[in-house]
């Protein structure tokens, strides 16, 4: 399948399809799950969520026309909140 092909799919009218890809962000304190969408209009988001601890937070990235932009976002959050702590 090439890369642009999925777009192409004839989906149900209440259906949408997202491309999904996943990362994982190694930090000295913590790992992190990192998933990035892209819809079928070229547009992406990304969430991360820590992969231990005690509770689950996600840091996610509005939907924006890039998808380094979506993962530098979450990546950002991330870090922020790393130094907070």
């Amino acid at each position: 399948m090439n890369p642009g092909s999925w777009t192409s799919v004839e989906l149900p009218s209440d259906a949408r399809l997202l491309r999904k890809e996943t990362f994982t962000l190694q930090m000295e304190q913590q790992d992190y799950d990192i998933e990035l969408f892209e819809t079928m209009e070229g547009e992406y988001y990304a969430m991360g969520t820590p992969r231990a601890g005690d509770k689950i937070i996600v840091y996610g990235s509005p939907v924006v026309p890039d998808a380094a932009l979506a993962l530098q976002i979450v990546i950002d959050k991330i870090q922020r909140e790393q130094v907070k702590e």
